[in-house]
């Protein structure tokens, strides 16, 4: 019975998490982008640039996991669907270096590597 309950608590904490997202993100003091690596979505939707907008502030929205949950995230998260994607690109090659342990791909978080 505990199981159940926590499997039918931890569905319902989900939904709601997804119903607050929901709210923020169509809250029309932000316009909110999505943080990703351009390459996992199609061209028309990778911004590289933050215009500024009056009366609005920009809102970033980083998935914090790995890259491949990260994008099974973005999958399964329809409203996310509708925004922008900033793809980030350095006018330089950071000097900054992975530690040895996490260079292997599937160790690579999101925000680790941004």
């Amino acid at each position: 019975m505990k199981r159940q309950n926590g499997e039918a608590n931890k569905r319902q904490d989900g939904a709601n998490e997804r119903n607050i997202n929901a709210k923020l993100l169509a809250d029309p003091q932000w316009t909110p982008y999505l943080v990703l690596p351009g390459e996992y979505v199609a061209p028309e939707r990778v911004v590289t640039e933050v215009p500024g907008v009056p009366g609005k502030r920009p809102l970033f929205v980083l998935l914090d996991a790995t890259w491949s949950a990260a994008r099974k995230m973005f999958r399964k998260s329809p409203y996310l669907d509708h925004l922008p994607v900033l793809s980030l690109q350095p006018e330089q090659l950071s000097r900054y270096r992975m530690r040895p342990r996490c260079w292997r791909l599937i160790w690579r978080c999101s925000a680790t590597i941004t």
